[in-house]
C-alpha cells in the first residue's frame, strides 16, 4: 500500500467586498436615520452596494453582535439583532490643563525697626 499523494491546500480567495464591520458602518452613516438603522435596512444597503454571497444574514448578525460587544455600535431599540443600531460616538479624552508656571518666590527684606527717640 502506497500513501496517497497529499493535495496542496487551495489558497483562499480574498473577498470581493470589505469587512462586514466596515460595510455596516458605511450603511448606518449613509442611511442617516435619526432613530438608528434596522438590520433589514442595513442588509438591503449592503446587498445593493456590495457583491456579497447568499449567507449575508448569518454574517451580518455576527458582525452586529460583535459591534455591540466591542462598543462600536449602540443599540437604540429591540433585543439581540432586532431593533435599531447607531454608530457609537467617539469618546474624546478630556484635555488636561497645562500646569501653571509658578513665579520664583523672592524673599522679602525685613524692615529694620528704627530707634525712636523719646
Amino acid at each position: 500500500m502506497s500513501a496517497a499523494p497529499k493535495k496542496k491546500a487551495a489558497s483562499k480567495k480574498p473577498a470581493a467586498h470589505p469587512m462586514y464591520k466596515d460595510m455596516i458602518n458605511s450603511a448606518i452613516s449613509e442611511l442617516k436615520n435619526k432613530g438608528g438603522s434596522s438590520k433589514l435596512a442595513i442588509s438591503k444597503y449592503i446587498v445593493s452596494n456590495y457583491k456579497v454571497g447568499d449567507k449575508i444574514d448569518s454574517h451580518l448578525k455576527t458582525a452586529l453582535l460583535r459591534g455591540l460587544a466591542s462598543g462600536a455600535l449602540v443599540k437604540k431599540t429591540g433585543l439581540g439583532c432586532s431593533g435599531s443600531f447607531k454608530l457609537a460616538k467617539p469618546v474624546v479624552a478630556p484635555k488636561k490643563a497645562a500646569p501653571k508656571k509658578k513665579k520664583p518666590v523672592t524673599p522679602k527684606k525685613k524692615k529694620v525697626p528704627t530707634a525712636t527717640l523719646r
